[in-house]
């Protein structure tokens, strides 16, 4: 096995992760590399990914949102901006009992934390809240 792999191909594996929840098992093997330099590569990039993007403005002007309006959107909501969902991930339990009251869903049946998404009327995700639990 291989022990390093190029930053494109960690960039790969990283988005690999996010994108299809891939186990570390299966990526190392898909990456000719050990299990525990996927997690290595996955918490660098992760780290990075974050550090850099953060200081990203994705919201679009409200002139480039109008420009690429849908057609349906053109027709009907023509003054649409942004589309704001609310969501939860699943977590695991934590330990403490308190957080575990206070992250428990109802509606998920699970730990979750939760969060806001905006995307603009053709898709693009435009604001992404911090987690919040309750």
């Amino acid at each position: 096995r291989r022990m390093k792999l190029d930053s494109l191909n960690q960039l790969l594996l990283t988005l690999m992760k996010l994108r299809l929840n891939l186990r570390e098992r299966d990526l190392a093997q898909r990456f000719g590399i050990a299990v525990s330099v996927v997690s290595k590569y996955f918490i660098t990039w992760v780290c990075f990914l974050y550090c850099h993007l953060q200081e990203v403005d994705w919201m679009p002007a409200v002139e480039q949102v109008t420009a690429t309006l849908p057609h349906t959107f053109k027709e009907r909501y023509p003054k649409t901006y942004v589309i704001v969902d609310a969501s939860e991930i699943f977590i695991e339990t934590p330990n403490d009992l308190q957080l575990q009251s206070s992250t428990w869903s109802n509606y998920k049946h699970h730990n979750t934390l939760k969060f806001l998404v905006g995307c603009t009327p053709n898709g693009a995700v435009s604001f992404v809240s911090p987690l919040y639990v309750g």
